[in-house]
């Protein structure tokens, strides 16, 4: 016999699983939690199917991936500061979307993520070869002058 809560074999006579305790003549549980119940794909209740789940997150990939290249802009033309803000935002972004069901959604995560990881790292990189390019221009214009 299986139990009908968790799906653990019960030897014939007993009155209680072993594994999750529910009382099974009477069909009491208990102790029925999440962790204590079998994995049924069929059962489980799927708040979205693939495609569904896909499309109601579309917009926040979009938006992620819209301040990941936002990012990459401002940090090379503008700031270095406003270019950081923007993938830090969206590297929030993209931690905020709970993917359960769909890989193309899961790939689009991290295409957005990966996108804002970029745009962390060039802002920096562009920050520190204009600091590297201001010491050696006021560096060879002080060395030049004493000529």
């Amino acid at each position: 016999m299986y139990c009908p809560s968790c799906g653990a074999y019960i030897p014939d006579g007993e009155e209680i699983c072993p594994s999750c305790h529910a009382d099974i003549k009477s069909g009491y549980q208990y102790n029925n939690n999440a962790y204590n119940q079998p994995y049924n794909p069929n059962s489980f209740s799927q708040q979205y199917s693939y495609d569904e789940e896909y499309e109601a997150n579309k917009n926040k990939i979009s938006n992620a991936k819209l301040l990941g290249i936002l990012s990459i802009v401002l940090g090379i033309v503008m700031s270095p500061i406003v270019g950081i803000i923007c993938a830090v935002i969206g590297l929030v972004n993209t931690n905020n979307i709970n993917v359960i069901n769909s890989i193309k959604l899961f790939e689009e995560k991290n295409k957005a993520r990966k996108l804002n990881i970029v745009g962390i790292v060039i802002p920096i990189v562009i920050w520190v070869l204009g600091i590297f390019a201001a010491l050696f221009i006021f560096g060879f214009i002080n060395t030049a002058s004493y000529y």
